[in-house]
């Protein structure tokens, strides 16, 4: 259901896991700002995805997200990772 959905606002719902995005395989814009958020993941099956906003979540693995960023098989163009409690544990 909702194949053809391009645009998803998820702000402000106190979501603890991204999943069940599976099918939503044409999105391209996702706001999950503001959630509680702790891994990004979830997002692999969103090729279309151009924009995603992720601010002011829960993440603080830096090494494990920017490796699973790099894994996505698509055309990221706008990232917002702010107000992340992020640690940095590499080299």
């Amino acid at each position: 259901h909702l194949v053809n959905l391009t645009w998803l606002d998820l702000s402000f719902n106190q979501i603890d896991k991204i999943e069940n995005l599976d099918t939503l395989v044409k999105l391209t814009d996702l706001s999950l700002y503001d959630n509680c958020v702790k891994k990004i993941e979830g997002l692999n099956k969103l090729t279309y995805l151009k924009v995603l906003s992720f601010g002011k979540n829960k993440v603080s693995d830096l090494d494990a997200t920017i490796q699973y960023l790099k894994d996505l098989k698509n055309n990221m163009q706008v990232l917002n990772m702010a107000d992340n409690p992020f640690l940095f544990t590499g080299n």
